[in-house]
């Protein structure tokens, strides 16, 4: 057997365990970057709804149409604002809806829950007649 020889099987030898780990490194980095941004996306998710909460402090006026099922007539005074509320809760819908998958299954009813309920609401129901068609693909589902 040659020098050469040799070298190749040591080569061989440490060049199989070499390439486990570093498939088992990928994997566990995968996993890690899926873990991440299942994360990102639910604390984006999160952000949403606390955005919606400080919307409705600022304006409470427009919480009984949100969450107390008040309808919108044609006597609704300010409904150009209203409507920019319902269009960024339809939004916050919309993205639960669209990422479902991202939310712990532990959480996952709650978030339904509350989906539903806004979806429920004779105001947001005046919106989604208006603007329905833009969230055909996620919420227009379940509308």
């Amino acid at each position: 057997m040659s020098t050469f020889d040799i070298i190749q099987g040591i080569v061989n030898l440490v060049s199989i365990p070499i390439a486990i780990i570093t498939i088992v490194i990928f994997i566990r980095q995968t996993k890690q970057l899926d873990d991440s941004t299942k994360s990102q996306v639910y604390q984006g998710l999160i952000d949403n709804s606390l955005k919606l909460d400080e919307l409705l402090i600022k304006y409470p006026e427009y919480r009984k149409y949100v969450y107390g099922s008040e309808e919108i007539t044609e006597e609704t005074s300010d409904i150009d604002k209203l409507m920019g509320i319902l269009d960024f809760v339809v939004d916050v819908v919309d993205n639960i809806v669209a990422h479902e998958e991202f939310i712990p299954k532990t959480e996952l009813r709650g978030w339904q829950a509350f989906s539903q309920d806004l979806l429920n609401q004779s105001a947001v129901k005046y919106y989604l007649e208006q603007k329905g068609y833009w969230y055909e693909g996620t919420i227009g589902k379940k509308i």
